[in-house]
């Protein structure tokens, strides 16, 4: 297979026979320096490599080349391993990945978001599937209009937030084609949210939604955006903007209502929201401050308690946060879905 991206380097098995019957699913995962993940990712796969028609796509721009020394001892005609320079932007990593995927319908998923293969073969037969976007929910949440029809502003308007997890779509090769990288990097890179608004320019439906077991988290692992010093930024002000320009695609009525919802979605901006950026240090007067005219849009909760919350010292949260995980812990529940 020509490599047509300068950005990565490849080995593969998956792709040598040009007789090999077509893959029907292609799980691709970005990651970097989670050699661990990687690990315990394909020890939860081993059993459906050889049961189903799928390949995995591995995208790494690690920087300590414990990934790669996985994949030198890893062997199968199911999987995929690129190298991408450690210099490529994530949002550009992803329409890389994107562009170089093979299978007839693909799922982008994370390093710490496991992939539950049987699952989702078992929930619908994508050999005869025609959605251009498969949307899967998990057991927590009870979505509208599941396997129902349901038209692209309506879809979006609904679940947009969703469609910024990891692991939440399972989308069409035909409709991936069509996505064209330089402009989409041009209107929403650097942002966060190229894949979700890169879907929204390129899809025109029919779309599926799905409700089930389909994503595990890999324990004690860590949602990115609870991490990153610039998470409020993230949500509120470059969320805000790519939604802004996806005016050629969704009506307004439709961007106001996922910039409107976006803070209960998660609850990002309700007040447990709100604790959880304080307790990682991601929240304070100054940010509440500087970011307020794009929070206030998606706030969740009165201003004077986010107000609250921004001068409580973290410590406390943190401290509650402990008390949570240990009961949740206590009552058994290791399995967290997302």
């Amino acid at each position: 297979m020509e490599n047509k991206n300068k950005d990565i380097a490849f080995n593969s098995s998956a792709t040598d026979n040009k007789n090999a019957v077509r893959p029907l699913l292609e799980i691709v995962i970005p990651t970097y320096n989670r050699a661990e993940c990687i690990v315990t990712y394909f020890e939860h796969l081993k059993n459906a490599f050889g049961k189903y028609n799928f390949i995995v796509s591995v995208y790494d721009s690690g920087t300590d080349g414990k990934t790669r020394e996985f994949f030198k001892n890893f062997f199968s005609d199911q999987v995929r391993y690129f190298a991408v320079d450690p210099s490529v932007h994530i949002d550009e990593k992803t329409l890389i990945a994107l562009e170089n995927s093979v299978a007839k319908y693909v799922w982008l998923c994370a390093d710490t978001r496991i992939a539950e293969v049987n699952t989702l073969f078992e929930s619908i037969d994508l050999s005869a599937e025609d959605s251009e976007i498969i949307l899967l929910y998990p057991p927590q949440f009870t979505p509208n209009k599941i396997g129902a029809e349901i038209d692209k502003q309506e879809f979006f308007g609904s679940n947009f937030c969703r469609l910024t997890t990891y692991g939440a779509t399972v989308c069409a090769k035909r409709m991936l084609d069509s996505i064209d990288r330089k402009k989409i990097l041009e209107d929403f890179g650097g942002k966060y949210f190229v894949y979700p608004c890169a879907l929204a320019r390129a899809t025109r439906g029919p779309f599926k939604i799905l409700h089930g077991e389909f994503v595990r988290v890999v324990e004690n692992t860590t949602s990115g955006w609870v991490t990153k010093k610039q998470a409020l930024e993230i949500w509120t002000r470059c969320f805000q903007e790519s939604i802004a320009k996806l005016d050629d695609s969704l009506e307004s009525g439709t961007r106001e209502k996922i910039i409107k919802e976006r803070g209960t979605v998660d609850c990002f901006f309700t007040p447990i929201g709100l604790m959880s950026f304080r307790a990682t240090g991601n929240f304070s007067r100054k940010l509440l401050n500087e970011y307020l005219p794009w929070l206030q849009k998606s706030l969740a909760c009165p201003l004077w308690l986010a107000k609250l919350i921004a001068v409580t010292p973290p410590f406390i949260f943190r401290a509650l946060r402990a008390i949570k995980h240990s009961i949740r812990k206590m009552r058994g529940k290791e399995k967290i879905y997302c």
